[in-house]
């Protein structure tokens, strides 16, 4: 993941243009809820579940996306945004790997398995 302060800043940066981020039909969490389980996962890493951490690596590997594609940045915190966002999604590759055959139907389990096949799609057609 990345640190905790270039998440609260890109948050912070996207904060007036979040709902614009799910143009690409993506299944974006609403703000607020976005900080929120930031803020979880953040200070409490050891007992956020594995679904949990695919829906908050998920929704960064598109904002970060967001960021570097489309907002006016200087060309080291693009770099960096381009590299935050590769480690997200090899992240999220390592966490859907993780993730039990069969799990329990819930809104958090749908939406994980959401982005991890959308984020999927995107990083394979990136690389290609």
């Amino acid at each position: 993941m990345p640190p905790a302060q270039v998440v609260s800043r890109v948050l912070h940066d996207v904060k007036d243009t979040y709902t614009s981020i799910d143009g690409f039909s993506l299944p974006i969490r609403p703000y607020e809820g976005m900080v929120s389980r930031c803020k979880e996962i953040y200070s409490n890493s050891d007992n956020v579940s594995t679904v949990s951490k695919i829906v908050v690596n998920g929704n960064l590997y598109y904002i970060f996306r967001y960021c570097y594609l489309s907002l006016t940045l200087q060309k080291p915190r693009r770099d960096d945004m381009e590299r935050y966002h590769m480690m997200l999604a090899q992240n999220l590759m390592v966490l859907l790997g993780q993730l039990p055959l069969t799990m329990e139907p819930s809104d958090e389990n749908a939406e994980a398995l959401l982005l991890g096949v959308s984020s999927l799609i995107y990083v394979l057609i990136f690389l290609n």
